[in-house]
């Protein structure tokens, strides 16, 4: 199976930095369901069959390490060069998934921690653009999926609403009492036409 050009692209235009591992090994993962070799990252590494083993044996084994060359490729060609050095010699995937893991898997989950505390505390400024406060707001929201965070729609309203300024009190109201449940762009633009109404930030 050959990877599609949306994956290649993906695993290369965001390539294993340290920060970013949790997304990289979402996409790693993608890569290798497609490829049928992600069974390396959890299945033991054969023992090199004797001269006296039957096919089935050898041909298992072969394939487990024609799976795990596979797997090793896309994992190390999406790593920065500093990286890619370290593990150049590593020869299972599972070893360097699992020393990636104890490099980053910390400090992923603390990235993650700061990332969420920002939009959670993230309040709109007096007489601030609401557009500008909600870009701002949607880079929170980003950096912390970007780091594991898993952040509904719903939930990205609520956190939005309550960020606003007591200026958008009657919208909020109204928000929540018709039960709406509007995207992040019909959002933006409701909230825009209804800063409009009052006469702007």
């Amino acid at each position: 199976m050959t990877m599609n050009n949306h994956m290649v692209s993906l695993l290369t235009d965001n390539k294993l930095s340290g920060a970013n591992f949790v997304k990289w090994r979402e996409n790693i993962d993608i890569a290798l369901i497609g490829e049928n070799t992600l069974f390396v990252l959890t299945e033991e590494a054969p023992e090199q069959p004797g001269e006296n083993a039957s096919e089935a044996v050898k041909e298992k084994c072969e394939h487990w390490q024609n799976a795990n060359n596979k797997a090793r490729y896309f994992m190390l060609s999406t790593m920065v060069d500093t990286l890619k050095i370290r593990f150049a010699n590593t020869l299972t995937t599972a070893d360097i998934m699992n020393n990636l893991s104890e490099l980053f898997g910390v400090a992923s989950i603390q990235a993650r921690f700061e990332a969420t505390k920002n939009f959670i505390n993230g309040r709109m400024k007096p007489h601030q653009n609401v557009r500008d406060h909600l870009l701002q707001i949607t880079c929170y929201f980003q950096e912390a999926e970007n780091h594991g965070a898993v952040i509904d729609q719903t939930t990205k309203a609520s956190l939005i609403l309550n960020s606003l300024t007591p200026t958008f009190v009657p919208f909020t109201s109204n928000y929540v009492k018709d039960q709406l449940e509007l995207d992040f762009h019909q959002l933006i633009n409701n909230l825009k036409t209804f800063e409009n109404l009052i006469g702007g930030p």
